[in-house]
């Protein structure tokens, strides 16, 4: 058996019958994809499923961790992916044996996550250019990442009729295919009902390319980046996730909001995730006890 044909069951197993999102199969996807080519490129001809094995899948994680630099979290991700995939491999008889579940993920190092101060949301948005059409959809999708915390894939993959009252956001694709309803700030309610006014395309989704499909995440990123590049921060420090970090962290430091409802806008599946936001500054901290 070909293992592009392994890869292609397990993709379809989990399309069909596990109806994880898009968002969640392009990752299987890509994960598969690099090992495939890594080991056709080792091979030198087409690979076979019976190629895969232990001591070739620990190569290739050698070697993405040492000649492709893979950070820690997506050494995590990849491991995940083989083990998920090889567990399929075995319940469906196509392996005799679960090799990968002797794979063991590394420890991934638990640091503050980063954020942007209101002022520095604010520098980044008065860059872009809201004369033109994609400005102003540029601008419209940094203020609903702000202003709603979603994860780049939830955003690329809104439909109109997610924000059709400008009351809730619905958040359909959200990660394992979870569903949630975000309330709307006002201010959000305002650049989403400007843009919508003023919106060219006819497609379904509220931010879709020039063929009426969803804005890749690439593309969102790297606009993100721009951004930063031209309100002069550092574009290192300024990704899409880093926004959504904010809006958390802008939540928590309010104090208006307990964990238990971020982890709930946020979309978090067990609430141990949102405590990353407890973090503080020394500011926060003196504020807290001065409160006494």
């Amino acid at each position: 058996m070909l293992f592009s044909d392994a890869v292609e069951a397990f993709i379809n197993f989990l399309t069909i019958e596990l109806q994880r999102s898009p968002y969640t199969i392009d990752g299987y996807k890509k994960d598969l994809k690099y090992f495939q080519n890594y080991l056709q490129k080792s091979l030198g001809r087409y690979v076979l499923l019976s190629d895969c094995n232990i001591f070739i899948i620990r190569k290739y994680l050698l070697y993405a961790k040492k000649e492709k630099n893979y950070s820690p979290r997506t050494m995590m991700r990849n491991i995940a992916t083989l083990k998920s995939f090889c567990k399929f491999l075995f319940l469906e008889g196509l392996i005799n044996e679960n090799f990968a579940d002797r794979l063991h993920a590394p420890k991934i190092p638990e640091g503050m996550p980063r954020y942007l101060s209101k002022e520095e949301i604010q520098k980044i948005c008065k860059c872009v250019d809201l004369s033109t059409y994609s400005g102003l959809r540029d601008y419209t999708m940094l203020m609903t990442m702000y202003y709603a915390g979603l994860r780049v894939s939830e955003l690329v993959h809104l439909a109109v009729n997610d924000v059709a009252e400008l009351h809730d956001l619905s958040i359909r694709q959200g990660k394992g295919g979870k569903c949630r309803i975000i309330p709307m700030h006002n201010e959000l309610q305002k650049v989403i009902g400007y843009y919508i006014a003023k919106r060219l395309s006819t497609s379904k989704y509220l931010f879709p390319n020039k063929n009426g499909v969803p804005l890749s995440t690439q593309y969102i990123r790297k606009m993100v980046k721009k951004y930063a590049v031209k309100a002069g921060i550092d574009p290192a420090q300024v990704t899409p996730h880093v926004f959504r970090h904010s809006f958390a962290t802008m939540l928590y430091k309010n104090g208006q909001v307990d964990l238990l409802r971020i982890s709930k806008l946020l979309g978090h599946a067990n609430l141990r995730a949102t405590t990353i936001y407890t973090h503080t500054s020394a500011d926060h901290l003196r504020n807290a006890i001065e409160k006494l």
